[in-house]
């Protein structure tokens, strides 16, 4: 248990107290009566303000915290000894033991003085017990009940939990004689002179609140005797006055398999003094005090009536206990139970207004329960408004019952639905995940639909994966609130985020495995489920900056068997593609080259070779642009389209075997491909084997050796390089390497220049766009070509002065792009090589740009 910073603000708040009113002066409860209320008082206002009304959840929270605080900083010797809470101990002055006994009273905290006594180590807890019953006699007889109640069940709860502890046998007499001591208080209450002074009514209650305390106390007591008692505290912060070894192996257990003789037999002499003391004070009720409590009120039922339905309760409960069901008090409880009046029985009896009466003023959650069993329950909005402000008292299986009647009556009725679907969602939202998975194939029985779709589904879905974005922790199952209204539009959410960023992404896969029971539903009006339909929608309109985290995106849930690799291919990919193809649009054929790169392997294609072959020679025509039809994202796309050629024809098995296009699809290919762009001819040269040997000879048709015309290259290369790949400048270097590497990059150069002559007669964004992606080329050729294997000073002059006169071609407008451009060549010119010179010759051509 370490300092937060709340338990910070509540040691300042004792450390103010203890100013005002100093503890080391308060010795004994007497005398000092009026400095306890004084720092009681302040440290109640000092909650007040701490903590927040809207948060009931976190004060609880904090509360505990703070009532173990108390007790850690108490007056027990114990305490020095225990590392676990080495950190809190003594933080502030020593609280005496009385006012500790106040404090947990008396500061909100009652509630946690059965979670201390029970769940600590079980030394301080008997320490704690004794503190707070010796000083329980300075309590009022008639306003102790409730106190009494809690420590009574406490005493008797922390019997069973030595079973988990290495304690002595003093221990246990230790805490069976807290359980004698705290239980004798029922019949000799403290402060009992002060029942004397009471009026016949007044001591004719108090019989009656007394028994109905112990009858509650009883009730809690034998409920834990019957149960299994697991040894991990239901929080971890009492784990923390433990030390090493105190604990046994024991993990899990019940009264009577407990290893230990001696707990067991405490445990039956508690369960024998609780029915005694029972019997002791139900002896006490005589027939004018009966009579008597059928004129108290108590909240809208009589004080007769009131313990009369506990005592049919806990009488039924005690006669299913062997060891105690012969005791003489369970047939005394039976002549003053009488049977509680069965809601269910009477719902369908009683007009909508007395239900909901019995709602405000008597058993709320009987009631709110019932009316489950209410015949046309939907009918009546009025009451279904009511439902929807006490759904949290309705269980798991409650919430799906109300879920199917309410489902019923929309499909049957449009009268009310929009109230009525608010509360078929919420009383889905309070479903377990279980329930939630079963209500939702019944819901869609094999098909989806949005026949439960509500005017607040838009915000909801906003709100909702907000939440799950935003938050690390979130619930995932938020989502099934809005996948039951309409799976459709909870698909094309997903897949929108999943392109935003990849950690969008990752969370949104998350979702799709927690839905993934679902992957393969479609509606009715549909012939693909619902996810392909959106896959194909998305890949319409996804921007071409999302593409990556949209193709990882796909191939995750691919991975994941939440997308069909085959439906994926042949179902969104090979359509997609030919619908792009139709339409030129090159980012679509881009998303689904890269998608059957990235999803797919050799071994899943490769019996669509044939055909995917085919479509692949139409993509490569298709993004294989000329200069005045050249787009940005072209050279990308036909990239991807030659890597996809290459590894179908020069893949392998699994075994390193290649797989042979059969001489059957080769004459088909033939036929499909017989028009094909000459410049693509090369990567299908499998099929036709056409003359030359290098990328250069093939798509020109010429043969190149060392003694021809120069100019001829330089005029077949200025056709040809305003139309290709960077991958396919640096092969055609390649393919130039018989003339001398000046020689080679002069008709790079001069070929650049034509382009960029004729790209000035016919000037358009295109034209401009392509001249500026060859200029771009070229800077990549000289920079990892012409300069990478040697470099002097005669070469960086050669390179500078080729950029001059390129200089001559370009607009103004254009200056910006080509400063960008150069401004990695120059670098690694200066950077690497150390040639001081080129740093001006870069500011001359910069400023002459």
């Amino acid at each position: 248990m370490d300092f937060t910073r709340d338990l910070i603000a509540f040691q300042g708040a004792i450390l103010s107290a203890d100013s005002a009113y100093p503890f080391s002066k308060i010795k004994a409860r007497g005398g000092n009566e009026k400095k306890i209320e004084g720092v009681i008082k302040m440290l109640d206002e000092f909650l007040c303000h701490f903590l927040k009304e809207d948060e009931c959840d976190k004060n609880t929270g904090l509360l505990r915290k703070f009532a173990l605080y108390i007790v850690l900083n108490s007056d027990i010797e114990l305490l020095e000894y225990m590392d676990g809470v080495g950190s809190v101990v003594s933080t502030t002055p020593t609280i005496p033991k009385c006012l500790m006994n106040d404090m947990l009273w008396q500061l909100r905290m009652e509630g946690f003085v059965q979670e201390i006594i029970v769940y600590s180590l079980p030394q301080l807890s008997l320490q704690v017990s004794d503190i707070l019953i010796d000083h329980f006699k300075y309590f009022q007889p008639t306003k102790c009940l409730k106190n009494l109640q809690i420590l009574v069940t406490s005493c008797y709860k922390l019997i069973y939990r030595l079973m988990f502890f290495n304690i002595s046998n003093s221990d246990v007499a230790h805490a069976v004689n807290n359980f004698h001591c705290s239980l004798k208080y029922f019949y000799e209450p403290p402060n009992s002179r002060k029942l004397e002074m009471l009026k016949k009514d007044e001591k004719y209650k108090y019989v009656g609140n007394t028994l109905y305390a112990l009858l509650i106390t009883l009730f809690d007591c034998f409920k834990d005797y019957v149960g299994n008692h697991m040894f991990k505290p239901p929080y971890e912060i009492y784990e923390h006055t433990y030390y090493e070894d105190c604990v046994n192996n024991l993990k899990e257990t019940d009264v009577k398999n407990t290893p230990s003789f001696d707990i067991r037999e405490s445990i039956e002499t508690c369960n024998t003094e609780l029915l005694d003391m029972c019997k002791e004070l139900v002896m006490e009720v005589s027939v004018e005090i009966y009579c008597a409590w059928s004129e108290f009120d108590d909240n809208g039922k009589s004080m007769q009536q009131t313990i009369g339905e506990l005592c049919y309760k806990v009488q039924n409960s005690l006669k299913t206990i062997d060891t105690i069901s012969e005791h003489p008090v369970i047939n005394m409880l039976g002549q003053i139970s009488c049977k509680p009046l069965d809601c269910v029985e009477v719902i369908n009896d009683i007009d909508s207004d007395t239900i909901l009466t019995k709602i405000q003023n008597e058993e709320k959650d009987k009631w709110v329960k019932a009316l489950l069993h209410r015949n046309n329950l939907c009918n009546d909005l009025t009451l279904v408004h009511e439902l929807m402000l006490n759904l949290q008292l309705l269980n798991d299986e409650e919430c799906c019952k109300l879920f199917r009647i309410c489902k019923l009556y929309v499909t049957e009725t449009t009268d009310g639905q929009e109230k009525v679907l608010e509360l078929i969602i919420k009383a889905f939202q309070r479903c377990s995940l279980e329930n939630k998975i079963e209500l939702l194939e019944e819901h869609f029985d094999g098909a989806f639909n949005d026949s439960l779709l509500t005017e607040q589904f838009s915000n909801t879905l906003v709100e909702v994966f907000n939440k799950l974005t935003m938050l690390p922790d979130a619930d995932l199952s938020e989502v099934l609130c809005l996948f039951l209204q309409s799976p459709i539009q909870v698909y094309r959410k997903i897949f929108c985020l999943a392109t935003e960023n990849f950690q969008q992404l990752q969370i949104m896969v998350r979702i799709m495995k927690f839905m993934e029971k679902f992957s393969n539903f479609y509606y009715d009006h549909e012939t693909e489920s619902s996810i392909l339909v959106v896959t194909k929608e998305s890949m319409n309109t996804v921007d071409e900056n999302k593409i990556n985290n949209y193709v990882t995106f796909l191939c995750q849930l691919k991975t994941a068997n939440i997308l069909s690799g085959s439906k994926l291919l042949l179902l969104v990919i090979m359509p997609s593609l030919h619908n792009s193809l139709l339409t030129r649009n090159i980012l679509g054929i881009c998303i689904q080259c890269r998608l059957l790169i990235e999803a797919f392997s050799f071994a899943e294609v490769v019996e669509y070779r044939a055909p995917m072959l085919a479509m692949l020679g139409q993509v490569l025509d298709a993004t294989r642009w000329k200069i005045n039809t050249f787009e940005a994202i072209s050279p990308t796309a036909l990239e991807l389209g030659l890597q996809l050629v290459s590894s179908l024809f020069d893949s392998q098995t699994d075994s390193g075997c290649s797989v042979l296009i059969k001489e059957k699809e080769k004459s088909w290919l033939k036929m499909k491909l017989r028009n094909i762009d000459p410049l693509n001819m090369y990567f299908y040269r499998q099929l036709w084997n056409p003359p030359g040997e290098t990328f250069l000879e093939i798509v020109t048709g010429i043969r190149i050796h060392k003694d021809m015309d120069v100019e001829r290259i330089t005029s077949m290369l200025s056709k040809v390089l305003c139309s290709t790949t960077l991958q396919e400048w640096y092969e055609i270097w390649e393919n130039l390497k018989i003339f001398p590497m000046k020689c080679a990059f002069n008709v790079f150069h001069e070929a650049l220049l034509l382009i960029a002559l004729a790209e000035k007669n016919h000037h358009s964004k295109e034209t401009r766009a392509c001249l500026m992606y060859c200029f771009q080329n070229f800077t990549q050729l000289a920079r990892f070509k012409y300069l990478y294997d040697t470099l002097d000073e005669n070469q960086i002059l050669d390179v500078v002065e080729k950029i001059i006169v390129f200089e001559n071609c370009v607009q103004e407008t254009d200056a910006e792009h080509c400063l960008s451009t150069l401004l990695p060549l120059f670098a690694f010119m200066i950077q690497y090589r150390g040639y001081p010179a080129v740093a001006s010759i870069w500011n001359s051509v910069a400023d002459k740009l």
